[in-house]
């Protein structure tokens, strides 16, 4: 019972609606690093976790290619400091060395791992930090 009513708790503080995904984001919201000036969300859908990456990190940008998802993340009412991109996390015009913190929640395993790897290692600034979670895989978030 106590972990259906953290689990509770937390997406009211969200006011997310429920998604499979969400119990990772306070996964990742507490390993942010402390310093951290900008973030990555990749496949951030309509913006959830951006937006709270956004109560503690200055600089957010949410990537995704879905068109819709992207225009109501834009639209929402937390959202307005907070960049959005429409489009392919493996090509998108994103500048090398400027994010301290990518995340990515069920998204990276859609890709080929060799190159999506590459793209996240040329974005993160030297010494920077990658959360990823894969659905499926044994021994939960990675």
């Amino acid at each position: 019972m106590r972990r259906v009513t953290e689990s509770l708790s937390w997406n009211n503080r969200s006011q997310e609606p429920w998604n499979h995904n969400l119990h990772h984001h306070r996964v990742i919201v507490k390993v942010i690093p402390q310093d951290c000036r900008g973030a990555l969300d990749v496949g951030c859908w309509q913006g959830g976790l951006t937006r709270e990456l956004r109560r503690f990190v200055p600089g957010v940008t949410g990537i995704g290619r879905d068109e819709r998802s992207i225009a109501l993340a834009r639209a929402h009412r937390d959202a307005a400091d907070i960049r959005y991109v429409r489009g392919d996390f493996l090509g998108a015009p994103l500048t090398p060395g400027s994010f301290d913190l990518v995340t990515s929640v069920a998204s990276l395993r859609h890709m080929d791992a060799d190159a999506a790897l590459r793209r996240v290692a040329e974005l993160l600034r030297p010494g920077g930090t990658l959360v990823a979670t894969a659905a499926g895989c044994t021994g939960g978030t990675r």
